[in-house]
């Protein structure tokens, strides 16, 4: 859950509130499921692309950041799709 719900790019209003990530569909649990949740709770968190404007967000258990392209290559990050297995409330 985000109490700041909106894309934290600036001009983008998607709202992502309440987000499972659904890693456990991926098929991949050596490459994709472990590594993202190990990230998850060892604080690190991962990127993934807004699925409105495209852009990077790091996302942890306290909240959303706008990352550039370089920030995002130095994280684990979610699979291009993410948003089309995710759910959001």
């Amino acid at each position: 859950h985000y109490e700041y719900a909106k894309c934290p790019h600036a001009g983008c209003n998607h709202r992502m509130e309440w987000i499972d990530f659904k890693l456990e569909m991926y098929g991949d649990p050596d490459g994709v499921y472990k590594p993202l949740v190990r990230a998850w709770w060892e604080g690190k968190g991962f990127a993934g692309r807004c699925p409105s404007c495209n852009q990077w967000i790091h996302f942890t258990t306290l909240r959303m950041e706008a990352v550039s392209s370089e920030d995002a290559r130095g994280l684990p990050q979610l699979p291009d799709n993410w948003h089309t297995i995710a759910q959001f409330a």
